[in-house]
């Protein structure tokens, strides 16, 4: 059961870590408006946030380490 967790994590942590760097995690932009002498500029600033890559190695690093302690056990 302990190599199946540690399977599962290790597949989900390469999917989601591949979906992050194709997509480039989560973006999102914001607009500023700024009204000077009677006309009005927009600014447009975007903003992106890596979660898919940070969660995809995470859940890499923790399938590794759950199948090295499931062996360690058993040894």
């Amino acid at each position: 059961m302990v190599k199946f967790i540690g399977a599962v994590l290790i597949l989900a942590g390469i999917a989601g870590f591949a979906y992050g760097v194709l997509h480039g995690g989560l973006r999102w932009s914001r607009q500023d408006r700024a009204v000077a002498s009677g006309t009005e500029a927009v600014q447009v600033k975007g903003y992106s946030l890596p979660l898919a890559p940070i969660a995809g190695a995470t859940c890499l690093v923790a399938g590794i380490i759950v199948l090295i302690a499931g062996s360690r056990q058993r040894a």
